[in-house]
C-alpha cells in the first residue's frame, strides 16, 4: 500500500492529536510512504502555531523541527541531486 501524507497528517506524527494512532498505524501497514514538498514549510507553520499558542516548548519546537528537516532532506535530496546532474548533463552536451 502506498501512503500521501499530507499536512495535517504529518503533524500528526509528531503532535499527539485526533487521529494520530491511524495515521501511525496506516504508516506501519505501508510499502511506500511520500509526501509533498509543500508540507515541509506548511508543517513548519503548522509547529510555530503550536508553539506560538503553549502548545509546544521551544526545546520541543527545535527538535521537531530538526527531525522534520531530516525526513525532509532524505526524502527530497535524491530527487534535488537527479534534476541538476541530469539540467549540468544537459548544459554540457547542449549545442
Amino acid at each position: 500500500m502506498i501512503i500521501y501524507l499530507d499536512t495535517s497528517s504529518l503533524v500528526k506524527l509528531y503532535v499527539q492529536e485526533t487521529d494520530t494512532d491511524n495515521v501511525k498505524s496506516l504508516i506501519n501497514s505501508a510499502e511506500v510512504i511520500t509526501t509533498s514538498i509543500v508540507a515541509y514549510p506548511e508543517s513548519r507553520a503548522a509547529f510555530a502555531r503550536k508553539l506560538r499558542s503553549g502548545v509546544m516548548s521551544d526545546e520541543e519546537y527545535q527538535k521537531i523541527s530538526y527531525y522534520l528537516f531530516v525526513l525532509f532532506f532524505l526524502l527530497y535530496s535524491y530527487e534535488y541531486l537527479y534534476c541538476a546532474s541530469t539540467y549540468f548533463f544537459y548544459l554540457c552536451n547542449a549545442k
